[in-house]
């Protein structure tokens, strides 16, 4: 572990502000609407560092994107809820 997290915990926190930054004025329009692949979000009601209000905002720029927002459930989703992020997975395959 570096001082940031091991790799996959530093490359999540890159997504995150991926995200962030294309909700707050970046623009990645085109390459969000050029998605052929199922997009799910999965958010907890109560998740203070990524609301729902921002997985609602990066979903609109992608159609067909879908969001689900686990109530009782803060930033950590799979560890609080893994049964409703594997439903929710599950959802998204044909």
């Amino acid at each position: 572990r570096g001082r940031s997290g091991a790799d996959g915990s530093r490359a999540a926190r890159g997504m995150v502000r991926a995200v962030l930054g294309t909700v707050r004025g970046e623009h990645y329009e085109a390459q969000l609407a050029a998605r052929s692949c199922p997009v799910g979000l999965v958010v907890g009601a109560g998740d203070g560092v990524t609301p729902p209000a921002v997985a609602e905002a990066a979903a609109a720029l992608v159609p067909g994107a879908h969001v689900e927002v686990v109530p009782g459930v803060g930033h950590l989703t799979p560890l609080e809820a893994p049964d409703a992020l594997r439903a929710a997975a599950a959802r998204l395959l044909p």
